[in-house]
């Protein structure tokens, strides 16, 4: 459903007073009430770099700056370029039709003005305008979600390929693959909801343990990811070790864990200053050492590759 009329923006640029009067009681008597005016090209970009506008409905021929003026600068701007603009001018010559199309222009209009195809003109770009607006929008949201767990609102595994980009070169840098331990056993009896809320729980405490440039990601089940730029290995083990402390200070009551009554984790963590590997070899030599962790039982454990050879076992 389309908003209601009173709800679009819509900018007159023109330096006749009469015209810029008849323009806006038209546009009023349709029911259109947020109307902006300006009486110069000049006037005009400043009022949209004030604010955001669903319209503008520019006069061609100004002093100073005329209309192929204002709407080629609107159109070389990315911010502005979206808007529509309607160009009105006293003028019918194609060429002038042809040239306002090229710059961009939605449509021409022509003085003295139609009232029904003005209304017709207007109600067809506001609603084009709409409707573009709401599929970049949504495409921007599928590109955004794309990237992001829905449960723990935390970047996902597809996120990874660019925090890696941004790790510099020949120094050691760590990943750590970090496990809820028996949380498949605690969403068996705890159920779905409650499986959720804890995995909420130690994202958060996980977040507020992190530094700005290190990066945090949710892999899958009970798996989270966490790359530490310029962290050797002895930085990593004691950032590791301060962590399960956190963990464990929580006290989030864990039922069914053999280990604990409250909840622990385990660490596989890799060290390295390789930059010519995969991310995802790392990623997953990092997996097998959270396995080797699990198997010991709230466990932490590392290795430093000083190559790009990966023990595939």
């Amino acid at each position: 459903m389309l908003p209601p009329l009173d709800q679009y923006a819509i900018l007159i640029v023109d330096d006749n007073d009469m015209n810029r009067e008849i323009l806006q009681r038209h546009l009023r008597r349709q029911g259109y009430r947020q109307i902006v005016t300006a009486q110069s090209g000049e006037q005009a970009l400043e009022q949209v770099n004030q604010q955001s506008f669903d319209l503008i409905l520019l006069d061609v021929m100004m002093p100073e700056m005329n209309g192929y003026e204002v709407l080629e600068q609107l159109k070389s701007q990315e911010q502005h370029r979206s808007i529509p603009v309607i160009m009105i001018s006293a003028m019918e010559e194609t060429d002038s039709v042809v040239r306002c199309i090229e710059l961009g222009a939605e449509d021409y209009l022509t003085k003295p003005f139609d009232p029904m195809l003005l209304k017709a003109r207007v109600g067809v770009c506001l609603e084009r305008k709409f409707l573009t607006d709401r599929q970049r929008d949504y495409l921007r949201e599928l590109e955004t979600t794309a990237y992001l767990d829905p449960v723990t609102r935390l970047p996902n595994r597809r996120a990874l390929e660019g925090y890696f980009q941004a790790i510099p070169a020949g120094e050691d840098f760590t990943i750590a693959s970090l496990g809820i331990d028996y949380f498949g056993q605690y969403r068996d009896q705890m159920g779905k909801s409650s499986a959720e809320t804890l995995l909420k729980q130690i994202s958060s405490i996980l977040q507020s343990n992190l530094a700005p440039e290190q990066n945090l990601a949710y892999d899958w089940g009970a798996e989270f990811i966490v790359l530490l730029p310029h962290c050797p290995q002895a930085s990593a083990l004691e950032w590791a070790e301060t962590l399960k402390t956190k963990i464990a200070e929580a006290k989030i009551p864990h039922p069914c864990s053999p280990v604990s009554t409250y909840v622990t984790i385990s660490m596989g963590i890799v060290t390295t200053a390789d930059r010519g590997s995969s991310p995802w070899e790392l990623i997953a030599q990092s997996d097998r050492e959270l396995d080797k962790a699990k198997q010991e039982g709230n466990y932490i454990a590392s290795q430093l590759l000083t190559g790009t050879t990966y023990d595939q076992s």
